[in-house]
């Protein structure tokens, strides 16, 4: 099968279309062709020793909005969410909770009908922001939040104009309240290359 390019699960960036374009605006079916890549992985993954598994953590959901003219449906989303659940992907950032009705909407379907990966929800190390990734994920068979804060001199000095100890403090206090909520709980350093 075709897929139109222009959306950034269907072969491009853009915005996404529901109607096939013009047959020179047609690229691979992205789908099928990461079957036998990951594939390949997960036969590797089988002979390494569980302490050297492979995590395959996929970012689509939420990264994709961040594209100028970019925006998915929750319908998008779940079509998208349970094409990764056939891909076998273990773990799917399904959005951010607290940035719309929309998107806490599609964690929260993706996290309840859709099965197999761990469907995570990202927030800020900001608590409202975890206690609505937490409503989003409530009920899930396999939860988690992911929280994260920039910790660079950049980061600390122009976005959130607080000091290295008060955000590490936060950092401590989101991911203890996170842990409250789920059991599985990630935290990312953003722009971690400049700290």
């Amino acid at each position: 099968s075709r897929v139109a390019r222009g959306c950034p699960i269907r072969g491009g960036w853009g915005s996404c279309r529901r109607t096939p374009p013009a047959s020179d605006e047609t690229g691979p079916d992205v789908g099928s062709a990461l079957v036998p890549i990951l594939a390949g992985l997960r036969r590797s993954r089988s002979a390494m020793a569980t302490t050297d598994k492979v995590i395959i953590f996929d970012t689509t959901l939420r990264d994709a909005e961040q594209t100028p003219g970019a925006s998915l449906t929750v319908p998008d989303k779940m079509e998208i969410a349970k094409q990764l659940a056939r891909l076998q992907v273990d773990v799917i950032e399904a959005g951010f909770p607290i940035s719309s009705n929309e998107d806490f909407e599609a964690v929260h379907r993706i996290a309840h009908e859709v099965e197999g990966p761990m469907i995570c929800g990202l927030a800020r190390v900001v608590l409202k922001d975890i206690d609505r990734a937490a409503e989003a994920l409530d009920g899930a068979a396999k939860p988690r939040i992911h929280t994260f804060v920039g910790t660079s001199q950049v980061q600390l000095d122009g976005q959130l104009r607080k000091g290295k100890a008060e955000v590490l403090e936060m950092a401590i206090k989101a991911v203890a309240h996170a842990k409250s909520a789920v059991d599985d709980v990630e935290f990312s350093p953003m722009d971690a290359t400049r700290t």
